[in-house]
């Protein structure tokens, strides 16, 4: 797939504005785009021998789809795959702008490459019994890549983002998962909100411009204490969903590196996971958790 994506960016650039290396301001850089190409060609072969050793072991069968809507792990896996698309967007956005593609062109194909990466899982889980073709992740991933366009044309949407944290879980230590990547319970994603742009301007003055709100969710009893997953007859999770309410912070807007530049590109990326802070968990019960 990613050989067809590299196609499409050569029959653009070159229709559009031709390759000549001396004009660095204006084309691409061929050198550049075929090391960004062998960059990510390898790295999607090293996560595939990952992903063979974590989930593919079990039976093959025919293409097929399944439901998967709020299975055993509590749809913790639909909002992984919303921020692995938002993710590989914005790897992507920065590798084609090395390469020196416009803006538009960056983040057009950024958002490409990464559904058609995403888009691997969802084919090869189709040909597994276990698995199957879900279009709750497809449809994750679709919001995912779509979601830094909107950003570009919405620049408001620029204060609200999804981030990560982990923590191995008790049921990881006890060997219940084989693969950290299989460890739901351990993860938590936060929808973040910086309200800086909208505060009146007295308050502007004195509320700090790096200083967000975050709304987590983790789950909790995905696997029973002696193992095994925790679901019913229809395949549904029956753990215990889990909220939170923390602060975040915008690394960008707390260093105010200047973009374009290394530092820029590396805390914006970084940005993608939330930072350890005490945390209020409000359900199922309420209890102050630190570095949540």
């Amino acid at each position: 797939m990613l050989k067809y994506l590299l196609v499409l960016i050569f029959i653009n650039t070159v229709t559009s504005r031709g390759f000549t290396i001396s004009d660095p301001d204006s084309s691409v850089d061929i050198r550049r785009l075929i090391a960004t190409g062998a960059v990510i060609t390898v790295a999607d072969i090293g996560l595939w021998s990952y992903y063979n050793k974590a989930w593919y072991s079990g039976n093959t069968t025919k293409m097929h789809s399944t439901d998967d809507w709020y299975n055993y792990n509590l749809n913790i896996d639909k909002i992984g795959h919303l921020h692995g698309a938002i993710s590989l967007s914005r790897f992507s956005y920065y590798w084609l702008k090395w390469v020196n593609l416009s803006e538009k062109e960056a983040l057009r194909y950024s958002s490409l490459a990464a559904w058609l990466l995403q888009l691997q899982v969802e084919i090869y889980d189709s040909q597994y019994e276990e698995y199957g073709f879900s279009w709750g992740d497809l449809g994750a991933n679709t919001v995912g890549v779509l979601y830094p366009l909107l950003q570009y044309h919405l620049p408001f949407l620029k204060n609200v983002n999804v981030k990560v944290s982990y923590f191995p879980s008790s049921s990881y230590y006890k060997g219940h998962y084989k693969h950290l990547i299989d460890d739901y319970e351990g993860r938590t994603y936060w929808f973040t909100f910086h309200p800086y742009d909208i505060l009146p301007v007295g308050v502007q003055k004195v509320y700090p411009e790096w200083l967000g709100l975050a709304l987590g969710y983790g789950g909790t009893d995905i696997i029973k204490p002696g193992g095994g997953i925790n679901q019913d007859k229809n395949k549904k999770g029956t753990g215990t969903q889990e909220w939170y309410l923390s602060l975040d912070v915008d690394l960008i807007k707390l260093f105010k590196p200047d973009k374009g530049t290394f530092l820029y590109s590396f805390l914006d990326l970084l940005n993608l996971i939330h930072l350890p802070l005490p945390a209020f968990r409000f359900s199922p019960d309420g209890e102050v958790v630190f570095w949540q």
